[in-house]
């Protein structure tokens, strides 16, 4: 353990940013697949050195080093609690901060490490901030303006994981297609700015308010896997069927596909007993948007979402909802079950 750990903590600060991302790597695995599985006491000495690395890398000017060190950080937290609580509350303020991060892998990342670790220690603690950012956050999408876009502030071009600063003056028309490299981290060079001590080399940038309702799904769609946060996640359902309703920012798409991705998981870990008094209000918005041609993906995901409350109330069942709410819906979700055939 001395020496691996020595290692892997000493290439944490390398200069070359995709050696720091696997040494986030290296640490979560010692966590997920050593420490929680054959013995935590060899790694006693290494705690505080190895969080403090994941803190620095939490904080990195490359997104995928932040990105694999937010997943760390809650695999770390969840191994060691106790050893974790002199940062935890620093650690809290960063995944929160990472909710509504340019990035959607790493705003989706925040919440299952937010979640996974509640699963494990510090329940009340992150229920209570949970709940905090979904009741202020989660309707911030019909604030949104309708020149959004998901990297504000950004350029659409990366240099060795790390998206430029946005010139506005110098760019006035659509920043999303200057450029024909789109936020690569596939360069090896050196000479990234790590993070380190109270410096956040992160983006710097004005937040969407679309991405923090994207966030706000993503931390509802992990706590429905928590059987007593059901009652809160079910009070938040129309509030989710309303944002399946928005479309006047360019990409209200993105944020859909998400929500309806989200929706069958959160169907199936609440229930169909708490879901059903729910079911009508998300016929229209989710029929609606399967319709989309010019968003595949987002239709696709609506799709799913209308055949996931097929399989989970049965076919009998559920076609007498749609012909008490719309009978025009029975062909529409014949289609998609045909086209979900096709593609098996």
């Amino acid at each position: 353990m001395k020496e691996v750990c020595e290692y892997y903590i000493l290439q944490s600060t390398a200069d070359n940013h995709a050696v720091r991302e696997a040494a986030c790597h290296c640490i979560s695995e010692l966590c997920t697949k050593v420490a929680a599985e054959v013995d935590k006491e060899p790694f006693k000495p290494y705690i505080t050195p190895m969080i403090a690395a994941l803190l620095d890398c939490f904080k990195d000017a490359s997104w995928p080093v932040r990105d694999c060190a937010c997943l760390a950080c809650g695999h770390f937290v969840a191994t060691f609690p106790e050893e974790s609580k002199p940062v935890f509350e620093e650690l809290c303020t960063l995944w929160v901060a990472h909710l509504s991060d340019n990035i959607q892998s790493v705003r989706e990342h925040s919440a299952q490490s937010i979640v996974q670790v509640m699963k494990c220690a510090y329940k009340e603690e992150l229920k209570a901030v949970v709940v905090k950012y979904i009741d202020a956050n989660l309707m911030k999408a019909k604030e949104q303006g309708s020149s959004s876009s998901k990297f504000s502030g950004l350029q659409n071009e990366t240099q060795f994981g790390v998206a430029k600063p946005h010139d506005h003056e110098q760019f006035a028309g659509d920043s999303e297609h200057l450029n024909g490299v789109m936020y690569s981290c596939g360069s090896l060079a050196p000479k990234l700015k790590r993070g380190g001590g109270c410096m956040d080399h992160g983006f710097t940038r004005p937040m969407e308010a679309w991405e923090l309702s994207d966030g706000g799904i993503f931390v509802l769609r992990e706590v429905s896997s928590i059987e007593d946060m059901h009652d809160y996640v079910a009070s938040k359902l129309e509030s989710l069927s309303n944002l399946g309703y928005i479309d006047h920012f360019k990409h209200s798409n993105t944020m859909k596909e998400n929500l309806f991705k989200s929706m069958a998981v959160i169907l199936r870990n609440i229930g169909k007993k708490k879901f059903r008094n729910q079911v009508e209000i998300f016929l229209d918005p989710a029929f609606r948007n399967a319709k989309n041609q010019e968003h595949q993906n987002m239709s696709y995901a609506a799709q799913d979402f209308i055949l996931a409350m097929e399989r989970t109330y049965g076919q009998g069942i559920f076609k007498a909802i749609l012909e008490g709410h719309d009978d025009r819906f029975i062909q529409d979700l014949e289609g998609y079950k045909e086209v979900g055939q096709n593609m098996q």
